[in-house]
């Protein structure tokens, strides 16, 4: 890629740079890859930056027309180029799947899935050396949050908010559930005023409203954010601004299972896939701590009664994260993940709380919270 391709290997590699500037160098690159085929070469190959291992080293890979088993991922890749291309220039932003919408049609046909558009995207980003909000990717609305802390935004959210919110954009968090925009670069405008002393990530949007109805932010000062699951790029981002900014720890409550590893990892790491970890030194927060669901809150009697055998699926994770050696540096985390293999059983963190228990999960979240409980 005549001019830029990729020279560090730096943990954090992605620069931001306008929308503007990202077209620039596709064109660039286009004008490049344009002459080779008009002089009769092959067009140039695309080299980009991919993650080689869990521990934050990079590689440079090539993908190459002339090689037939690339050659449908080359076009792919320029196809999402294209796309890409016309949306930095009108300053316009899309979902991944709108994404896959407007570029799929330019694909080899054996190649128009979401998957192949995701990939693509990618790839873009260790090609351009930008993180996905650059290139204008933004996603759909998903994270949540409420807690002490006061938020002043640009985006017109407050608005929506009625009586939690100030004429000036700010809004009361303690009085209401606030949903993260999908765009990080909305995220990352949000000024913040709080005096929590914790961020407590939760892995489900029903275990956040049960926290906001049962008041544990009156118990204890924290901030509650779930994701949803396995989180976005925009909840990562605002959970990372709350870090840092307002210098919070951040602990997590998951289910006790192979899954809820995972969405830890991601949080901390940016999670097992290599691909993901490009933008992962952006976002993560390293010092994530494991408030629960963990062993040592599971009575032998609940595994037995509310306790489910592990899937094929659960089965193949628990064996990717043992033999990646992506939780050698959080013994206390593998040591969970053993655990889970050898029981070979997982458990909802719902059991738990509704399988007979009379304490409600804001108080029990609140005791650990005070008696530092975590992992």
């Amino acid at each position: 890629m005549d001019g830029w391709e990729p020279e560090s290997c730096l943990v954090d590699v992605l620069e931001t740079v306008s929308q503007q500037e990202v077209a620039w160098r596709i064109a660039r690159a286009a004008e490049v890859a344009s002459k080779a085929v008009l002089d009769g070469k092959e067009p140039p190959p695309l080299v980009y930056i991919k993650p080689c291992d869990v521990h934050g080293g990079f590689a440079h890979v090539e993908i190459r027309y002339g090689n037939r088993n690339q050659r449908a991922s080359y076009v792919q890749v320029w196809s999402v180029l294209a796309v890409l291309a016309n949306l930095c220039v009108k300053e316009e932003t899309c979902t991944l799947r709108g994404l896959y919408y407007r570029a799929k049609a330019s694909f080899p046909r054996s190649a128009r899935t979401y998957e192949g558009v995701s990939a693509a995207v990618q790839v873009v980003v260790g090609l351009l050396q930008v993180p996905r909000p650059c290139l204008g990717v933004v996603t759909a609305s998903k994270g949540e949050f409420f807690g002490n802390v006061r938020v002043r935004t640009t985006d017109g959210a407050a608005g929506s908010m009625g009586r939690n919110s100030s004429k000036d954009g700010w809004i009361d968090c303690r009085h209401c559930v606030v949903p993260i925009p999908g765009d990080v670069r909305q995220v990352e405008t949000w000024q913040l005023e709080t005096d929590a002393q914790l961020v407590l990530v939760v892995e489900k949007e029903a275990i956040l409203h049960r926290l906001y109805r049962e008041g544990i932010h009156q118990k204890v000062p924290v901030i509650v954010l779930t994701a949803k699951g396995v989180p976005d790029l925009a909840s990562r981002s605002f959970l990372c601004k709350l870090h840092l900014e307002a210098a919070l720890p951040v602990a997590a409550v998951v289910d006790w299972n192979p899954s809820g590893v995972i969405i830890l990892h991601t949080y901390a790491q940016g999670g097992l896939h290599r691909a993901a970890m490009l933008e992962a030194s952006r976002y993560a927060v390293p010092e994530l701590l494991w408030l629960g669901i963990r062993r040592e809150h599971i009575q032998a009697e609940e595994l037995e009664c509310f306790g489910q055998p592990h899937s094929t699926k659960d089965m193949s994770l628990v064996k990717s994260m043992l033999q990646s050696g992506c939780l050698d540096s959080r013994p206390g985390w593998k040591k969970e993940v053993i655990d889970m293999q050898s029981i070979g059983k997982k458990i909802d963190i719902e059991a738990l709380i509704d399988g007979g228990g009379e304490t409600a999960l804001a108080d029990l979240l609140a005791l650990h919270i005070m008696q530092e409980r975590f992992a």
